[in-house]
């Protein structure tokens, strides 16, 4: 193990390793996985390979390495998973589990029960290769018969007693290797105090007939004896468990094997698994200490320290869901609030204020669940920057450069899926940095530089958005340069002309690298454009800068606002409609009687103080009017309005209605979700919902809004 990597890092390695591994397991439904479950499998994979191998746990990486392999030919497919295919998947991972939870200890990995996984899952992947042979097999037979009528009779009887018989070692090879439980493993079924374990095996070992041999497992079952005793099960189980019944399975078996699947889900994933008290073989066969040993066990760790549980570890899943149901409870909150706002001229002030301590007490309840669920769902950016110096100390070492490390932010706390989402562009970036920014030595002491080079990242946040900032006093990128690389890959031509940020833009280009070769610190060709697509899939920004012989600046923007955050609205009246402004954006509200507006190069503006803003009127919105410098009696109010970046804007508007607390959401409708012009959408107390328009940009607003 290299110096560089200490115990905190490790211990960050472990929390992410199982972190997707869990994530990994939460793809696999109904003891299958689709298309899309494979592919984020193999992702994960990929990225677990990828870390275990940097901190050089090697027989761990190796493992992986093997595993991944298998996902991969399952992603070529595009097929997604079979039952037994995806039950090896799930013993992998679990497999995983335990390894990366002692990553040091080689001897895990190494164990005999992790040898004899790989020799099943390649023993899955010769299987498949057979069936496919088999396929073929079958299908060449059938062409000979039917394109030659004179075939030979007893050639044909050699053929198909040949096939009979690799399908018959197959069919017997198959069995219990198609529904994750097996009849046999049951040990006893317990529903309200009644014994059902009868019934449900019976149920159970039926399909795995029927799944193994298809609809010639069905002769060999009494289906009218095992549908009466599955009226018996949709009795006793409770209401909420619909049972397909065996008259189903016999119709669509032939023809649609899936059928059994979804018998079994039923049956067991959503029936006997989630309301039955069940045992099963490997639960009875562990056989509970004696008193004698736990008083020996007791004796030997007198002296030990207590250890404590300090951590547990819940799907992701769940936690996004607790998010989501505590903002709709916020959005409950606010809008009892404004209900109360609203009320408070209509009723007696001794109920006023009964009612307002009460909702005191649950805002503050509410505020409290709140914070902790926030805290819950995020994470520190220490858990990505603390991997930067041990990473820079080895690409230093292996590029025979000298580089130093400041970070600062490391503090900051953002949502999970951020620093998920971070974590192997972030990798790919210091890389970058490393490997075409800085220089070695002597070639720095040439140019008049330190000998060792500097790698600042910088981290700060606001209320909604989080920036980082990589810079680096390396050589910079070269223009020139860039666009002969482009050129060469065709992505512009000689033709065109650019301005050299425009030329620099080029790096995030889909398919464009500086590599000139493949090595272990560039990578495999792949460049900045994956960079950019992990940033834009959570609707991030990136921007580089840079500047020939002194260095370069990459910034990433992100949003971190929380999906259930409160915010203050201020409601105002647009044509005839009601919308939001984020009461943040608003500088000042002016009564629309004395509004002087001025013509300049067929655009209108506003005499604000000693300055002049673009002025846009909100009813043009919704199309009720055309835009005109002409005063119009509509206009009953000016709204100056502040973007982040400090600009500022006059909106007109008709009227101001209120100030009020909601819960801003989302919405699934492509013109609200795709319109740069609206934020979101909220509900006011009385349930009347209204668009919040988005003023974060007001240059794009106004490029939309022309």
């Amino acid at each position: 193990m290299q110096t560089f990597i200490d115990q905190s890092i490790i211990e960050g390695f472990i929390q992410e390793a199982l972190t997707l591994l869990d994530d990994a397991l939460d793809q696999i439904t109904d003891d299958a996985t689709s298309a899309e479950g494979v592919n984020f499998i193999f992702r994960c994979l990929h990225t677990l390979k990828g870390s275990s191998g940097f901190l050089e746990f090697n027989a761990l990486s190796s493992f992986v390495h093997s595993f991944e392999d298998f996902v991969r030919d399952a992603q070529t497919k595009g097929t997604g998973l079979n039952s037994a295919e995806t039950a090896k998947i799930v013993e992998g991972l679990h497999l995983l589990q335990e390894a990366v939870s002692q990553p040091t200890d080689e001897s895990i990995v190494e164990s005999e029960k992790f040898a004899d996984f790989l020799k099943e899952l390649r023993k899955v992947e010769t299987k498949n290769v057979s069936l496919k042979q088999l396929a073929e097999l079958i299908e060449e037979i059938k062409n000979e018969i039917a394109d030659d009528s004179e075939f030979e009779p007893a050639m044909l009887l050699t053929a198909s007693q040949s096939l009979e018989a690799i399908l018959a070692k197959v069919r017997k090879k198959k069995k219990g290797s198609y529904l994750s439980v097996a009849g046999a493993d049951i040990r006893e079924i317990i529903f309200n105090g009644n014994d059902i374990t009868e019934l449900g095996v019976k149920q159970i070992n039926s399909l795995e007939i029927v799944a193994v041999q298809g609809a010639d497992g069905l002769h060999s079952l009494d289906i009218t004896a095992l549908e009466q005793e599955l009226g018996q099960l949709k009795k006793i189980l409770p209401e909420n468990v619909h049972l397909l019944g065996w008259d189903i399975v016999v119709d669509l078996c032939e023809i649609s094997p899936e059928v059994v699947d979804e018998f079994f889900r039923r049956l067991w994933t959503e029936g006997i698994a989630v309301t039955c008290d069940v045992t099963m073989a490997d639960e009875e066969e562990k056989a509970p200490a004696s008193v004698t040993d736990k008083k020996e066990e007791t004796s030997d760790a007198v002296n030990e320290p207590v250890r404590r549980e300090e951590f547990f570890r819940v799907s992701a899943k769940i936690i996004n869901d607790l998010a989501d149901n505590i903002g709709l409870l916020v959005a409950d909150r606010n809008g009892m609030e404004n209900l109360i706002q609203e009320l408070r001229q209509h009723m007696p002030a001794s109920l006023l204020r009964y009612l307002h301590d009460n909702f005191s007490g649950l805002d503050r309840h509410i505020n409290r669940i709140e914070r902790q669920v926030t805290s819950l769902n995020n994470k520190k950016l220490a858990d990505i920057f603390k991997k930067v110096p041990g990473l820079a100390a080895k690409l230093a070492a292996d590029l025979d450069k000298e580089v130093r490390v400041t970070i600062s932010g490391e503090e900051i706390e953002v949502p999970r899926n951020i620093i998920k989402a971070l974590n192997d562009p972030f990798v790919h970036i210091i890389r970058n940095s490393l490997d075409h920014g800085i220089e070695i030595a002597e070639q720095r002491q040439m140019s008049g530089k330190p000998g060792q080079g500097s790698l600042d990242i910088q981290a700060r946040r606001d209320d909604e958005k989080l920036t980082i900032t990589v810079t680096d006093d390396g050589q910079g990128v070269d223009p020139v340069k860039i666009r002969k690389k482009a050129e060469k890959a065709g992505l512009i031509s000689p033709a065109d002309v650019l301005r050299d940020q425009e030329i620099i833009n080029l790096l995030f280009a889909s398919g464009f690298s500086t590599s000139g070769q493949v090595t272990a610190v560039s990578g495999r060709g792949v460049g900045m454009d994956v960079v950019k697509s992990s940033i834009e899939e959570i609707d991030g920004r990136i921007s580089f800068e840079s500047t020939l012989g002194q260095g370069s600046k990459l910034t990433i923007i992100l949003p971190v606002a929380a999906a259930n955050k409160t915010r203050d609205i201020l409601l105002v009246e647009v044509g005839e409609q009601i919308h939001g402004i984020d009461y943040r954006r608003v500088v000042e509200v002016l009564d629309g009687d004395n509004i002087t507006l001025h013509d300049f190069k067929g655009r209108t503006f506003f005499s604000y103080r000693d300055t002049l803003l673009k002025y846009i009127d909100l009813a043009r919105l919704d199309g009720s009017k055309e835009d005109t410098a002409d005063q119009d009696d509509d206009c009953g109010h000016l709204v100056v309005i502040e973007d982040e970046q400090k600009q500022r804007v006059a909106c007109a508007i008709k009227g101001i209605k209120q100030k009020i607390k909601v819960v801003i959401s989302g919405h699934d409708h492509p013109f609200i979700k795709s319109n740069p012009l609206i934020m979101g959408s909220a509900v006011v107390g009385t349930g009347e919902p209204f668009l919040i328009l988005d003023f974060s940009d007001l240059a794009l607003f106004q490029k939309c809004y022309s």
